[in-house]
């Protein structure tokens, strides 16, 4: 309880900094980061299921990243690097 009574202060500052779409994108990570630790610190052994849902949850983010920063860029610039009029 008093873990979460610091990090949710903490995750809204956040909010307010980067806006919430950004901010989202922390709980994609959220998960395999805490899987890594649970490997590290208490022997968890990672399943198929586990692995898939990881990579899912990676390509998921790449995608998102993809769409919102190099799609928006490449339609406002041609290839010959001029901006569309």
């Amino acid at each position: 309880i008093v873990a979460s009574a610091v990090t949710f202060p903490l995750y809204f500052n956040v909010i307010r900094a980067v806006g919430p779409g950004q901010a989202a994108w922390s709980s994609v990570l959220i998960p395999i980061i805490a899987m890594g630790f649970s490997t590290v610190f208490e022997g968890y052994r990672w399943a198929p299921l586990s692995i898939a849902g990881g990579v899912l949850a990676l390509a998921g983010l790449v995608i998102a990243v993809f769409v919102l920063f190099v799609l928006p860029v490449s339609i406002i610039f041609c290839t010959s690097g001029t901006a569309l009029a």
